[in-house]
Parts: C-alpha cells; structure tokens; sequence
C-alpha cells in the first residue's frame, strides 16, 4: 500500500476511537464510575432484602440522611454476569427504566448521569 492510505487509514481509526471513548472519559472506571442501566428507583425504607443488590449506598449514610435522599437500582456488567447496586438518583434528570446511565458504584457520592448515546 502507499504512504497515503495508511494515514488515511490511521486518520479514519484514530477518529472513531476518540469518538467512541470520549464521553466515557468524563466518568473513568478508576473512580468508580460504571455504565448501569436504571432498573427502578428505591425508596429509603425499602428494606435491604427486597432490593436484592451487591452494593447497597443507602447502607453508607446516617438514617436521616439516607430518607432524604432519592435512590435507584441500577445494573452494569461484571464478568461473569450482571452486579445490582442501590444509587442516588435525582429524580428531576429525566431518567426512566432501562435508560443506561453513568453510576458511581464504588463511592456512592453522585447521582446517576444520563448517558447520551454517540
């Protein structure tokens, strides 16, 4: 092949990997940021047994604190399979069931981020 059509080629892959990771980039892995899918919001009191997740952030703050805040379950992928977690949510994003999501799994100190499709 010719000198022009490995940059071309190298221009065209290097294009769809920053397009393909940009918005990712915002909420790294390394932080504790997962791409979830919202299965349903959580009430406060809603007892941990029913809710059926690995990670619950409710369990993290003092009572009051927790009742005041809003909650959702949400699922990501971790090899082998599918890892439930309880995070805040703000019930004014917009957010429905089954919308992926950016979720702080591991600090539990944002809510849920809509993740927009690229």
């Amino acid at each position: 092949m010719k000198l022009y059509t490995y940059l071309i080629m190298g221009a065209v892959l290097s294009g769809l990997t920053a397009c393909a990771s940009f918005p990712d980039e915002q909420y790294p892995v390394q932080q504790g940021w997962r791409i979830a899918h919202l299965e349903r919001t959580v009430g406060s009191a809603e007892a941990l047994s029913t809710v059926d997740a690995q990670r619950d952030c409710r369990s993290l703050l003092p009572a009051a604190e927790a009742a005041s805040q809003r909650w959702a379950l949400v699922h990501f992928r971790r090899p082998p399979g599918l890892v439930d977690s309880v995070v805040p949510i703000d019930l004014d994003s917009g957010i429905q069931p089954g919308d992926a999501v950016y979720a702080d799994v591991e600090h539990c100190a944002h809510a849920l981020v809509p993740r927009l499709s690229h």
